[in-house]
């Protein structure tokens, strides 16, 4: 087995992950999902040893499990299916009383793990946890256990899970037509099927196709370890040689021999495929291209940047900038057997998916010709170069890295020098990949607005079964008991971590960059879209704009030459407006962008395209399932305060930007009192350019604190959405946010969301009701600001009201499931206190930090004052604090298929309404496809 390390003492965690060189392209073909299944049993289920206290009682069930599903995949008659079925549930039941579930998140909440998931492409499996490096050797010990004794328990609740993850894809428009395009290059090759499987084989999985597939794939041979972060390394090698190092060797003459691929297709001009779904119409055009490892990889990447890098590529100036297209890009990927080199366009207003495609072609076509201008390369380079340097700051992204090298089998030296061979591609080897790759024979989907026909999922849910939430088993215990004294908690001090310096027109919080000399420049004001409603448009105007002189082309080419990139961000009570980049350019960029702020130059008919698309593009996504979700969840805790109808300026307003100047609102910013958050080696000069305003600078106006759901009776909510998935979020006001109360809201938060929290319990292991689970209590940003409790769920229509009533028994009445759990409470405290005294905040995230604290009245880091509180704590004490939230009504807010609901099912939670899309959108949304 592989080993990869990567040192970084600065902070006392580690990134860990244990990578399989096999995914779905070995799923067999007619069990397609099954390395994707076994992702979710390797991250949930647990061993032998780990999810069970018995695992001999509960074996023999477990079996009759695997031989009914296998019987399943072989039965076609219903009744016969029915009866199979019943089996399955029966025996699980059976086994249910043996099972601890979830023990593995359970392990990673107490031991202050975060981020612990698994992940499937089509070349590889691997599961990760990023930990307090003190947890290596347990880390070690339970990953040893994991791959070397897997257990199926509780497959059903998986198989529903999985089912609600599929119906999620089913209901994306972008993976919809990513699908299409992938079965049109690719046919019958496995990279043709999507990694979550066919749907026709999702709700009759094999168990025993997983067990062959751990038998063939999941052997040290075919494995690696990697860890990035605070590692003694020969003290890791001897640990690892000692727990995986232990784990039985497979195929004695190296990785298994993968099985013969279908060929793909012939591909002899192009094929064109069709679909409907909600949102935006789109048209994307891909070609089969090379293995990551052919000479002409690294020249189709380069061609990728140069036509898509979301600021000089040739289709975002000559189509998205100019909007002769709405929106569009290019990317591409290189796997062993072969790569894919797309193009894409959201048609504007009017125009056809015809049209949108010539001019995709014609750009690829002049790239091909060899039409790149030097400067854009050498910016592409630099910029190329720039991202390499950010990759490197984090854990997480060595270990990606490293992840990548080690899916193409590329050793480190091999890996850096492929990014070597990206960087020096010169023009004529990029035109010639260029026409030689993306010519005539290829794939053409167009994606048209409207409301799909989405396949059912069969297979009925598995009962509700009691789970186990106190017990461990003694092979956790035995875990937990080894040694694993933690790293004395790092207090931020100023002027050895940071600087703060008072200025006439606010803060100055300034950090080192301890990796490169990469810089961040933040300019935050206290002034947004409830000050200014057309600030957020004003800004996506400027973001175009180029200035006296220089046009936005031209703009966009120095700053990407520079390796530079900027944005703003209007949010309702803030404007932040960044720069990141080398820190010996910020300066000069810097200075560019406030011209561009003050003097922005984009004439009236660049404005008018803009605008237009804006409004078309708001039309469309309000045909989406998210900006539903999103619009009726303002609705009900804002009503007409809510962004979409107190924040979204309508048509005629818009309509006066056409001709209005540009640039005051960037100039009464500059009139205002600001911060500014630096990191990294940034010298006098953005200073100089964005502080010296001329004058006396001047408070933002104060607004009134920020109320949630006050005003409203408790009731259910309903606003049709024609989808897979429905959406189910219950709210609780809970009253304004007082001092002193930050380390119980987040203990009372730790409980409520994430590793072994109460909703991910109840709501998916014990019911199987949905993928993806949420919830917690969200602080008001400010003292006064409302604190608001809350739980969410995704899951099929039909089961919305059962979701929506295991919610609100959970929120309500003093969360008894929570606060009257030893277990869940100490798990929750010894999560919350990791948090607090093993992590470190990421050196990017320091300035803000700071700031945020001094909001809510720290000087100084308060992490010390909390961690105190915590351990002092009583075990009541998260019960009082629950019990003494000021909550308010319960509200219940579902977005989903109507037609396939029972409003009176949600009749026991509160009165009924369903709501209308000119309800949450406004007047304007009247037009919007159901």
């Amino acid at each position: 087995m592989a080993v990869w390390i990567s040192v970084d003492r600065d902070e006392p965690r580690v990134w860990a992950s244990v990578v399989v060189r096999a995914g779905a392209a070995e799923d067999p073909a007619d069990a397609t999902g099954v390395a994707h299944y076994l992702e979710h049993m390797l991250a949930n289920k647990g061993t032998r040893r780990l999810g069970t206290r018995d695992h001999a009682a509960e074996a023999p069930h477990l079996a009759v499990v695997a031989d009914r599903f296998e019987a399943l995949r072989q039965t076609r008659d219903p009744a016969a299916r029915a009866r199979l079925r019943a089996e399955i549930e029966a025996a699980e039941l059976a086994a249910q009383p043996h099972a601890i579930p979830n023990e593995l998140k359970l392990a990673w909440a107490r031991m202050g793990g975060r981020g612990l998931n698994a992940t499937t492409s089509h070349e590889r499996i691997n599961v990760f946890v990023d930990m307090p490096a003190e947890m290596l050797p347990r880390w070690a010990r339970l990953e040893q256990d994991r791959f070397s004794a897997p257990v199926f328990r509780a497959f059903s609740t998986e198989v529903r899970t999985i089912c609600e993850e599929k119906s999620r894809a089913l209901d994306q428009a972008g993976r919809a037509s990513k699908a299409a395009l992938a079965r049109g290059l690719w046919g019958d090759h496995p990279y043709g099927r999507p990694v979550l499987g066919e749907l026709a084989h999702l709700a009759s999985p094999s168990v025993r196709a997983m067990e062959d597939f751990v038998a063939r794939w999941m052997v040290p041979e075919n494995m690696a370890v990697v860890l990035a972060g605070d590692v003694a390394v020969d003290e890791a090698l001897a640990l690892l040689a000692d727990t995986l190092g232990r784990l039985p060797r497979g195929w004695t003459a190296g990785p298994a021999t993968r099985a013969p691929r279908p060929s793909p297709p012939a591909l002899a001009g192009e094929a064109r495929l069709s679909l409907v779904h909600h949102g935006q119409g789109a048209v994307h055009i891909g070609w089969r291209t090379v293995p990551r490892d052919h000479p002409d990889a690294p020249a189709l990447r380069m061609a990728e940047l140069l036509l898509s890098n979301g600021r000089t590529g040739r289709i975002d100036q000559a189509l998205v900038q100019t909007r002769r297209i709405r929106g569009g890009g290019a990317w591409s990927s290189h796997r062993g057997e072969g790569g894919q080199f797309v193009v894409w366009a959201n048609p504007r207003e009017g125009q056809s998916h015809d049209d949108a495609a010539a001019l995709l072609l014609a750009e690829v076509a002049a790239l091909a010709r060899g039409a790149v201008d030097p400067a854009v390369l050498a910016a592409v380079h630099t910029s190329f170069s720039v991202a390499e340097l950010q990759r490197l700051e984090t854990n997480a992204g060595r270990g990606a890295w490293m992840t990548r090298a080690i899916v193409a089998g590329r050793s480190p030296a091999e890996a850096r020098a492929a990014e070597a061979r990206v960087r020096a591609v010169g023009v004529d080897e990029i035109a010639q990949a260029a026409a030689r790759w993306l010519g005539p024979d290829r794939v053409r989907v167009c994606r048209h607005p409207g409301v799909p026909v989405l396949p059912a999922i069969e297979g009925l849910p598995p009962a509700p079964r009691p789970i186990e939430t106190d017990a461990t088993s003694p092979f956790l215990d035995a875990v937990l008991a080894m040694p694993a004294p933690p790293r004395p908690p790092r207090v931020l001090t100023a002027g050895r971590d940071y600087q703060r310096r008072a200025q006439p027109w606010g803060l100055t919080i300034s950090n080192a960059n301890p990796y490169s000399g990469l810089a961040q420049l933040q300019i935050v004001w206290d002034h947004g879209q409830e000050h200014d409603l057309l600030a957020a448009t004003e800004a996506r105007l400027v973001a175009l704009a180029g200035v006296a002189g220089r046009s936005p082309a031209a703009l966009a080419l120095a700053l990407h030459g520079m390796g530079v990139r900027t944005g703003m961000s209007v949010q309702r009570d803030a404007t932040v407006l960044w720069l990141a980049g080398p820190g010996d350019q910020l300066g000069a960029a810097a200075a560019l962008v406030r011209e561009r702020l003050v003097s922005p130059v984009l004439d009236a008919d660049a404005r008018a395209r803009e605008l237009a698309d804006l409004l078309a593009s708001r039309r469309e996504r309000r045909a989406t399932r998210d900006a539903r979700v999103r619009a009726a969840r303002g609705f009900v805790l804002y009503g007409a305060r809510s962004g979409m109808l107190a924040r979204t300026p309508g048509p005629a307003l818009l309509a006066g930007m056409v001709e209005a100047p540009l640039g005051a609102r960037g100039q009464r910013l500059l009139a205002l009192d600001r911060d500014q958050l630096v990191t990294g080696p940034v010298g006098p000069g953005p200073r100089a350019a964005f502080f010296a305003p001329g004058g006396r600078t001047a408070p933002p106006a104060p607004l009134p604190p920020w109320t949630r759901a006050r005003a409203w009776p408790g009731g259910v909510y309903l606003l049709h959405h024609a989808g897979a998935q429905a959406s189910v979020t219950v709210y609780r006001c809970a009253g304004p946010r007082r001092p002193g109360t930050t380390v119980a809201g987040a203990w009372l938060s730790a409980g409520l969301s994430g590793p072994g929290s109460l909703i991910f319990q109840e709501l998916r292991e014990a019911r199987a009701l949905a993928y993806s689970t949420g919830g917690g209590l969200s602080r008001g940003a400010r003292h006064g600001d409302d604190d608001l409790l809350w739980g969410s769920a995704s899951t099929e229509p039909p089961r919305a009201a059962e979701a929506a009533r295991e919610l609100v028994r959970l929120l309500r009445d003093g969360l008894p499931d929570l606060v009257g759990s030893a277990a869940r409470v100490d798990r929750a405290r010894a999560r919350l206190a990791h948090q607090l005294g093993a992590e470190r905040l990421a050196f990017r995230s320091v300035p803000g930090a700071v700031r945020g604290w001094g909001r809510l009245g720290h000087a100084a880091d308060p992490r010390p004052d909390w961690r105190a509180w915590l351990a002092q704590a009583p075990a009541d004490a998260l019960a009082d604090h629950a019990a003494g939230l000021p909550l308010g009504p319960v509200l219940v807010v579902v977005v989903g298929d109507l037609s396939r609901m029972d409003p009176a099912a949600f009749a026991p939670l509160g009165p009924v309404q369903t709501l209308s899309l000119v309800d949450v959108f406004g007047p304007d949304a009247a037009t919007a496809p159901t």
